[in-house]
């Protein structure tokens, strides 16, 4: 009898290809959630760096119109006594006609008062004016305040980064340098700051654990994609290993009709 013309070697080759291609498939999608999840932390941290460059906008316009006015008077009550850091200032303190009594806020005084309003409104969006050597303690700079002055001082015109911070949530957090000018001399001349020095700044922070989380969705998505395309090349696979499974038989069914055929004849013939 002739050897059979069929093998195992047509069968693992096509299994090699399935885990060849299946190899290959898996790669192409962990390479494109790679990317689309470094365009997706692109794109959000632009958005909360336009966010936070926004607000420090607004926060130093207004803190430039207080400072422009020389500060502002507003009437004394609980909230609002008078700056023990300004009793140097003449005229810190004064009284109407009608004899209410008027304190003097400079800049830093009003726009602690006005984010403390925007921290009671449980926004959680912090502003907090700082600096490496504040006159009020409640401007003392924590560590990654301190670490941006510091850049600050060797030149860096702006940080940020996403951080987390004391209450165990992070935020987006940001913060430009405050230079001084000739009226910020008026409240901090005795600390020996001098007009272009930096005196410290004024950092942003947004909560960002509550935003929705676009790479999650991302890894849905591409895990669907992955096992369609593995389902695909698996059953493709299978489905071919069977079609070559039954052309074997099919071969192997004629050639032993056909052996049957010529022992039956030579057979015959030997006798």
């Amino acid at each position: 009898m002739k050897p059979p013309l069929s093998s195992n070697i047509p069968l693992q080759r096509i299994g090699l290809y399935m885990a060849a291609l299946m190899i290959a498939w898996t790669l192409a999608v962990a390479t494109s959630i790679f990317f689309n999840l470094d365009q997706h932390r692109q794109v959000f941290l632009t958005e909360m760096h336009t966010q936070a460059k926004t607000i420090h906008i607004m926060e130093m316009g207004f803190r430039n119109w207080v400072i422009g006015h020389g500060g502002v008077y507003v009437p004394v009550d609980d909230d609002t006594p008078p700056s023990k850091y300004l009793k140097s200032l003449p005229e810190r303190d004064v009284s109407t006609e009608s004899g209410k009594q008027l304190t003097l806020l400079n800049s830093s005084y009003v726009m602690r008062q006005v984010n403390e309003l925007i921290d009671q409104d449980n926004s959680q969006l912090n502003v907090h004016l700082t600096s490496l050597n504040p006159l009020n303690p409640v401007n003392k700079a924590d560590s990654w305040e301190v670490t941006a002055l510091k850049a600050f001082e060797g030149g860096e015109q702006e940080v940020s980064g996403i951080e987390e911070k004391a209450d165990g949530k992070r935020y987006y957090r940001f913060m430009q340098p405050m230079i001084t000018e000739a009226s910020c001399l008026k409240c901090h001349a005795h600390q020996g700051y001098q007009v272009g020095d930096i005196r410290g700044g004024v950092s942003i922070s947004i909560p960002v654990d509550e935003l929705p989380n676009t790479g999650n969705l991302e890894l849905v998505s591409h895990g669907g994609i992955w096992l369609l395309g593995i389902a695909a090349i698996f059953f493709g696979g299978r489905r071919q290993q069977q079609t070559l499974l039954s052309i074997e038989k099919s071969e192997a069914e004629v050639r032993l009709l056909t052996d049957s055929i010529a022992h039956a004849i030579y057979g015959q013939n030997l006798k």
